[in-house]
């Protein structure tokens, strides 16, 4: 079964607490039903599962999808009626992140006393060719998730320009050569994206120029300081940029293994093996999802794309709201984003504000 956390148990009590108590009427109808649905692939996904003997993983994935990505953006917005002050958040938990980046990548002492309380994946600490930071694996799915400070830099941009804006910018594109590649290509994205709406002029250009001298100085002595930084990390990041990086090769050379007819259509139940390889032989989302719920995790990935345009489409003339409603469909190319407990609740709940924002003017 699914490990039992206590935000889990909270927002599952918090759902059920606000049905017996009447209080879901006040939740939009398309978010209500797409959060019984997901309930319902979920119960339909448990019993494939409990019948073929599977890991029960993506019932997990669809339970924690219906509370946390849905039902819980819906409930923040309904309780804090300010985007600025929730993208201000989520920039001020990126820099804390970015904080924690930098010392789990250059602190081997730090380390020792941070993860002795944190568990950490994929031999981090025993080969730190990219930070940690502060969370349980690192990689991929902590630079996309960093780089979403970068995306509500761009957002803060648009209600008005700060100094500030651009130099924090260049530092979590600067982390996140430390981090991912994935959140390294988004954030220079969202980096693309402020120079286009703050309109930055030559002073603000020249100010950034000196400000990230003087970070670089700072920063690299840091970084230096970790023999891996140049036979490895600086390699590694680079390979995006250059085309030497062999993901998307690898990616298509993952097949996906024979499914029977009952499995197309209802899945095969499984995620991962029982002894942690892949069941499905991919990384890509799509085709985990595939494998573990058949036709059914396309339903779910096709309601999901319809339920989010339907409130960018109250969002006039937004190319940034259109970044991000794609963000997650493109990313679940590499790996099952959409199931990590924070992406798609930053981009709903951005896209909530947008719809209220466009409702005032």
């Amino acid at each position: 079964m699914p490990s039992v956390t206590t935000s889990r148990l909270v927002l599952l009590f918090t759902f059920l607490g606000m049905v017996l108590l009447g209080r879901l009427r006040y939740f939009d109808k398309k978010q209500l039903s797409f959060i019984y649905l997901c309930f319902a692939l979920s119960l339909v996904n448990l019993l494939v599962s409990i019948y073929a003997e599977g890991d029960k993983t993506q019932f997990s994935r669809f339970v924690h999808f219906a509370l946390f990505s849905l039902f819980s953006a819906g409930m923040y917005v309904k309780i804090f009626n300010d985007e600025i002050q929730f993208h201000k958040a989520i920039v001020g938990a990126t820099l804390v992140q970015v904080a924690f980046v930098f010392i789990t990548y250059s602190s081997p002492a730090a380390n020792n006393f941070i993860f002795s309380y944190v568990n950490v994946s994929h031999n981090f600490l025993s080969n730190l060719g990219r930070a940690p930071g502060l969370s349980s694996s690192g990689g991929a799915t902590l630079s996309l998730i960093i780089s979403f400070g970068a995306f509500s830099i761009v957002r803060l941009a648009i209600f008005g320009k700060k100094p500030w804006h651009l130099p924090v910018m260049l530092l979590i594109c600067f982390s996140q050569v430390l981090v991912g590649r994935t959140g390294l290509l988004l954030s220079l994205v969202a980096l693309l994206l402020l120079f286009y709406y703050s309109k930055v002029n030559l002073k603000t250009v020249f100010l950034t120029i000196v400000g990230v001298v003087v970070a670089n100085t700072l920063l690299l002595d840091f970084v230096l300081s970790n023999e891996q930084f140049l036979a490895y990390t600086l390699k590694w990041a680079e390979s995006t940029l250059t085309g030497d990086d062999q993901t998307i090769k690898t990616l298509l050379s993952m097949g996906i293994k024979e499914m029977n007819t009952m499995d197309v259509i209802l899945g095969s139940g499984q995620v991962a093996l029982q002894n942690g390889l892949n069941a499905s032989g991919s990384d890509i989302g799509y085709v985990q999802t595939f494998y573990a719920a058949g036709l059914l995790g396309v339903l779910f990935y096709l309601v999901l794309f319809g339920f989010l345009y339907s409130y960018y489409k109250n969002i006039r003339n937004s190319g940034f709201f259109l970044i991000l409603l794609l963000l997650p469909f493109i990313a679940e190319l590499k790996e099952p984003f959409i199931f990590k407990y924070m992406v798609v609740f930053f981009v709903f709940t951005s896209l909530l504000y947008g719809c209220k924002n466009a409702n005032t003017q």
